[in-house]
């Protein structure tokens, strides 16, 4: 489990560091109009339905593992 937790802390690091590197070099807008807001409005759906599907494949894997565990736990009891 740690080894996991460990990958996961790595690549939301470097994640950090790309996000980071892209906002540096946006250009400043003009003008914001309707069509601006929509994309925005998209853009940020767009972004929450990835997070919760990336949790969600997280929480799965990690039920999977917990299960297989508790399977190996009760056998080796046997």
């Amino acid at each position: 489990m740690d080894f996991v937790g460990n990958v996961q802390f790595h690549s939301f690091k470097y994640f950090y560091l790309i996000f980071a590197l892209l906002l540096c070099h946006l250009d400043v807008v003009e003008a914001f109009d309707g069509g601006d807001a929509v994309t925005l409005v998209i853009g940020a759906l767009i972004a929450v339905m990835a997070t919760c599907a990336c949790l969600g494949c997280i929480a799965k894997r990690r039920s999977i593992v917990q299960q297989n565990y508790d399977r190996s736990a009760h056998e080796s009891l046997i």
